[in-house]
């Protein structure tokens, strides 16, 4: 398990450098340096102009990477898509865990994360989509956990905070999934 546990952080992360930015890549890079050089973190722009149709919160973890790293490059500016996907990753061994035997939860972890679309394309962009991924499904699943404990404030609490970074992310939307899982969850314990 901790061999192939390696070898998919190697391989999540091998070629992030290699290839020139592509697609939305550059504008997410430019807005992120721009926060940079205006020293301006609240208002995103992008060539000058302001730029609303996405949420700061990406914006702003990019720039604190390379504000830390002191670099800018293609391996930077997608390292974020690469740590979400191995944080999914986690997060799905984690919660697996409390229900079945460490290896199964293991295949099941590395089968969600070796999905097509996530690992061989989303992981290796700088966008925005793997981290939004990985807070919505965070806001999701820690309803399972939280349930368990009997903790009804927690368990309210925690993923509408979650659910409000995904705000910050990309969209609304996020309150739709925490409320629709949990609604569906409480109706199937029956259990209000």
């Amino acid at each position: 398990m901790t061999f192939w546990s390696i070898l998919f952080i190697i391989s999540t992360v091998w070629n992030l450098g290699i290839f020139t930015l592509t697609k939305e890549e550059p504008r997410r890079v430019v807005i992120a340096l721009e926060m940079i050089h205006s020293n301006d973190y609240l208002q995103p722009t992008f060539q000058g102009q302001p730029y609303f149709k996405k949420p700061p919160l990406y914006n702003w973890l990019l720039a604190g990477i390379y504000n830390i790293t002191g670099d800018t490059s293609e391996f930077n500016s997608r390292l974020i898509s690469a740590l979400s996907l191995l944080a999914i990753g986690l997060l799905c061994f984690l919660i697996c865990t409390k229900s079945m035997s460490k290896s199964a939860a293991f295949i099941t972890a590395l089968l969600c994360c070796i999905t097509p679309p996530l690992y061989f394309s989303m992981s290796y962009l700088a966008e925005i989509d793997t981290f939004y991924s990985f807070i919505s499904l965070s806001s999701i699943l820690i309803i399972y956990p939280l349930y368990r404990r009997k903790n009804k404030y927690l368990l309210f609490a925690i993923p509408y905070f979650v659910a409000a970074i995904g705000i910050l992310t990309k969209s609304p939307q996020s309150l739709l999934f925490v409320l629709f899982t949990l609604t569906g969850y409480l109706l199937y314990k029956k259990d209000w």
